[in-house]
């Protein structure tokens, strides 16, 4: 496939996930905006074209562009300078689009982002790719063409390996948390087992030997007490 159909391949692709976030053709759109569409599918479709949209004007910038500067046609330089600031518009709106949780809002930047889009693949398909194809041999595009679709699919590999190494550390942290919980209610248990006892019995034992003093002495006192006595009678008798 010549480069120009593939590009036009992923312009048709774009635009139907665009249809999807708006609901459809025109009469659908507008009952769908008066009243509501579901909020996180028209996240995820949002997200399904700002990847497609990145991926697509990256490959454009760093396979397409530069070899369509190659042939040194001044009118396909002109459409590229613009190509790219187009790109530019596009890419704010994505970075944008990311970060909005509100749907309204995100309703309103993917419909800027659709009229921008729009606009592009006209003056792409319209007016550069058949400029290209006069300028440029079937066999230079064919090539093209498999160059773009070699470095699509790198781009993907990477990417999924990229999310593949992420959720691998995501559950390597989740694993290493929930040893270190483990290790943690382990240790408390630990220390809840070797806490020393308080020893009641020595206690009762020095409860009952300070009575035992206490009484020997109030013993002791009461033997005494008599003698005392005794001798203050007699001496009261002479």
């Amino acid at each position: 496939m010549d480069i120009t159909e593939l590009l036009k391949k992923e312009h048709q692709e774009v635009s139907g996930l665009f249809e999807q976030f708006f609901g459809g053709g025109t009469i659908t759109r507008l009952v769908k905006r008066v009243v509501g569409a579901r909020p996180p599918r028209r996240k995820a479709v949002a997200a399904r074209i700002c990847d497609a949209l990145t991926m697509h004007t990256r490959l454009e910038e760093e396979i397409f562009y530069p070899d369509v500067r190659a042939t040194g046609d001044q009118q396909l330089n002109k459409l590229v300078d613009e190509s790219e600031r187009e790109h530019a518009g596009v890419k704010e709106k994505i970075a944008k689009a990311e970060t909005l949780l509100d749907d309204e809002a995100l309703g309103e930047t993917m419909s800027a982002m659709q009229s921008d889009v729009d606009h592009h693949v006209r003056e792409e398909e319209t007016e550069m790719f058949p400029l290209l194809h006069n300028v440029a041999s079937d066999h230079r595009l064919q090539e093209l063409g498999r160059r773009y679709a070699a470095a699509k699919r790198a781009l993907k590999g990477g990417r999924s390996a990229a999310r593949s190494r992420s959720a691998g550390k995501a559950r390597k942290a989740a694993g290493a948390a929930r040893r270190q919980a483990s290790r943690t209610t382990a240790k408390r248990g630990r220390k809840r087992a070797t806490a020393p006892v308080r020893n009641t019995s020595g206690s009762r034992k020095r409860k009952t030997s300070s009575r035992a003093k206490s009484t020997a002495s109030a013993s002791r006192q009461r033997r005494t007490r008599p003698r005392s006595t005794k001798r203050a009678r007699a001496g009261r008798g002479r």
